[in-house]
């Protein structure tokens, strides 16, 4: 298997293409943890509000 060959003339536009891809899912992932801490907290309002 003479993978070299055919690997390194495609390895440059691959990678910006991983990068970019790692890049779009660490936003996602960053909106995504953002989302489910806010709505943490208006469940735990929801929940503590009606003690109060």
């Amino acid at each position: 298997m003479d993978t070299q060959r055919t690997v390194a003339p495609t390895a440059r536009s691959s990678g910006a293409l991983t990068a970019a891809i790692g890049l779009a899912a660490a936003i996602v992932g960053l909106l995504f943890a953002f989302d489910s801490a806010v709505l943490a907290l208006v469940v735990a309002d929801m929940v503590t509000k009606p003690f109060s």
